[in-house]
């Protein structure tokens, strides 16, 4: 008897740090072993509605006190009470997980048992489930129950993102795919700012009038498409605007080919052409607004894939080591081209950074996956 007090005092206590659950009355069943430690911090338990009379006693007790007293007319009922002693039962337990405290141990059990999700996170957990002899209308008591999860014997817990598992650090799929616009983004937009001005004033040779109308006509422009696409995506009825990923999906190919328009000239120029200042400003409006439907759809995707701050957090590495990449683009474009010297190198290589963004663009939009809208 003293064993199964110390047994109910360190297992069954609440708010206490464990690693698993062993069973501590007959209805309720243990929680194994998983890797990662938890508190169980209560309990709930939801009973079939005709299940067990527990107040037969105080209804005896009332009933033999109305029997000395005075008359009064009672109703007669057919069946004094609607319980049968049904056993349904759901019993849960609000558990805290540590997942960030995982242990290795659990690294030789199979990837389904031991992935996890990075974050410490409340969640019920249904840890024994009688089945109901009630007939078809009956039903359980208040509360719904969790409905989302992935539900291995009676514990319900919920599905990790999918991680890469292995020799090394983990890769997050999703923050993989996230990332892959930064990269695309990084890279052409390293190489259009960096080039363009030189391009058109040195090798197309502008005139510095159509040069100067056309950066103004830009900034004006550059200051209206924000709001306007800003207000598309968040207003418009058309599903390729509702959805982030859709808009970088469909928008990649308009993107590429923006990115392409100030390396190929339009016609054998002839220096201070009028034709120059047309291209320059026609390749400027497209980029900027390409870019900014894309990358307005990236950083509205941002708050939609986790509203974990650890989520974010890795979001923000993945992002971080792309422009880290991307940002290098400009060091093999002056290597490949001799900074402009031979532009058809230069060409084919636009060409390439093109090809390769728009992969990474369609990878985001056929991959990246969102926990709210």
């Amino acid at each position: 008897m003293f064993k199964s007090i110390i047994f109910h005092i360190y297992f069954c206590t609440p708010h206490r740090v464990r690693w698993n659950l062993p069973e501590c009355s007959k209805d309720t069943n243990s929680i194994e072993f998983d890797g990662v430690p938890f508190i169980v911090v209560g309990k709930l338990v939801l009973e079939c509605h005709q299940g067990k009379e527990k107040t037969r006693k105080a209804k005896q007790a009332q009933q033999l006190n109305d029997d000395h007293g005075s008359y009064k007319k009672k109703r007669f009922l057919v069946q004094p009470s609607k319980k049968i002693g049904c056993p349904a039962q759901v019993i849960m337990r609000e558990v805290i997980r540590f997942d960030q405290f995982k242990s290795l141990e659990s690294e030789t059990e199979s990837e389904t048992e031991s992935e996890t999700e990075s974050e410490t996170e409340s969640n019920f957990s249904i840890v024994h489930q009688q089945m109901c002899n009630c007939n078809a209308n009956t039903a359980l008591a208040s509360r719904d129950l969790p409905t989302t999860g992935r539900r291995t014997g009676n514990i319900i817990m919920q599905k990790p993102a999918p991680t890469m598992a292995g020799f090394g650090p983990q890769i997050h799929w999703n923050a993989l795919a996230y990332s892959t616009t930064t990269l695309a983004a990084t890279m052409m937009n390293s190489v259009f700012q960096f080039y363009y001005v030189k391009l058109f004033l040195n090798h197309y040779k502008i005139s510095q009038q159509w040069f100067q109308l056309t950066q103004v006509l830009y900034l004006i422009w550059n200051a209206v498409n924000d709001p306007l696409f800003g207000y598309l995506q968040d207003n418009s009825k058309m599903r390729m605007f509702q959805e982030r990923r859709l808009s970088i999906l469909y928008g990649a190919p308009l993107y590429v080919i923006s990115f392409l328009l100030p390396w190929f000239p339009w016609e054998q120029y002839v220096p201070d052409h009028w034709l120059i200042g047309i291209h320059l400003l026609v390749s400027l409006c497209c980029y900027d607004a390409m870019y900014t439907f894309v990358l307005l759809a990236q950083c509205a995707s941002f708050t939609e894939i986790s509203q974990q701050h650890e989520e974010r957090l890795r979001l923000v590495r993945y992002s971080q080591v792309a422009s880290i990449i991307g940002s290098s683009a400009v060091l093999w474009a002056e290597l490949v081209s001799n900074s402009l010297e031979n532009f058809l190198n230069f060409q084919f290589y636009c060409v390439g950074i093109a090809l390769l963004s728009l992969l990474c663009l369609r990878y985001t939009g056929r991959n990246v996956k969102h926990t709210t809208k």
